[in-house]
């Protein structure tokens, strides 16, 4: 529980450091992508926090490199 409080005091830190001049930017796009890549990296915060188990990404990353150098 220590984590999470430790990582959601860093996501609000970042928010109000990044994401909110962002927004006064009006840099629309910018803004979006760095909204959900922060979203989904918090929820994975979260999932690891509640010690849920996360597939690993490895094999699929490594079957789209093997196919891009079987061409």
């Amino acid at each position: 529980m220590i984590m999470i409080s430790f990582f959601s005091f860093l996501y609000v830190l970042f928010i109000f450091t990044d994401l909110v001049p962002i927004y006064r930017d009006k840099k629309w796009k910018l803004f979006y992508i760095y909204s959900i890549i922060t979203a989904i990296s918090y929820i994975m915060i979260i999932l690891i926090g509640f010690d849920v188990n996360i597939p690993s990404p490895a094999p699929i990353i490594k079957k789209a490199v093997t196919s891009i150098f079987n061409l």
